[in-house]
C-alpha cells in the first residue's frame, strides 16, 4: 500500500484545507502489504520496541509510547505528505490504525497469541492518543491524569463562518464492542 504516494497528487490542488478521516499511520509493520516496490522509497520501519503479531517472527505491532512517536516521525518525514501540512490547513481525526487495526475503545482484536481474542489495553490506548495528539493538528486537549479512553477527547465541531459547520465524530472510542 502507497499511502504517501496520493499526498503528492494532494500537495499539488488548490484547496483550502484537508479533512483527514484517520489511518494516517498503521501501527503495524513488516505486513505482508507493506512490502513491494511502493513502499521502496522509505527504509524499512523498525519499531523501538513493538509486539510480535504471530509469534516470533514477521510484523510486530507498536505497542509503546516510543513506538507510536517512532511511527508518527517516520511517515511525518515524508516528503509528499510535508507538502500537504505545508500547503493546507488540516482537519484530522482517526480511524483504527492509529491504535490497533479494528479497535473500539482500549480493545484490540489481535494479540501476540494470535488468537483473536479481543484484549483491553489501556496503557497502550493511552501511549496511542498521546502521540496522536502530539503529532497531528488537531485543537484538542490530552490530560495526563485521565485513565484509559478518558485522556482525550477528539470529536469536536469546527464552524466556517456561515458556510460550513463541519462535526468531527470519534467512533472508535466511543463505540459498542466490535461488530465483526
Amino acid at each position: 500500500i502507497n499511502h504517501w504516494g496520493k499526498f503528492e497528487a494532494l500537495a499539488a490542488e488548490d484547496l483550502d484545507f484537508v479533512v483527514h478521516l484517520g489511518d494516517y499511520i498503521y501501527e503495524t509493520v513488516g505486513e505482508d502489504f507493506q512490502t513491494g516496490a511502493v513502499e521502496s522509497l522509505h527504509t524499512p520501519l523498525a519499531l523501538p520496541d513493538g509486539t510480535f503479531k504471530n509469534g516470533s517472527g514477521g510484523a510486530k505491532y507498536a505497542t509503546t509510547l516510543n513506538d507510536y512517536r517512532y511511527l508518527y516521525k517516520r511517515y511525518r518525514s515524508d516528503p509528499r505528505l510535508q507538502a500537504v501540512h505545508e500547503r493546507f490547513a488540516m482537519v484530522a481525526t482517526w480511524d483504527d490504525h492509529e491504535f490497533s487495526d479494528d479497535c473500539w475503545g482500549d480493545a484490540e482484536t489481535y494479540n501476540a497469541a494470535g488468537n483473536g481474542i479481543e484484549q483491553h489495553q489501556p496503557a497502550r490506548r493511552r501511549a496511542a492518543s498521546r502521540a496522536w495528539f502530539e503529532f497531528m493538528p488537531a485543537d484538542i486537549v490530552f490530560d495526563e491524569k485521565q485513565d484509559g479512553i478518558h485522556a482525550i477527547r477528539i470529536y469536536r465541531e469546527l464552524r466556517f463562518g456561515k458556510l460550513a459547520h463541519l462535526v468531527s465524530t470519534d467512533e472508535r472510542l466511543y463505540r459498542s464492542d466490535h461488530v465483526l
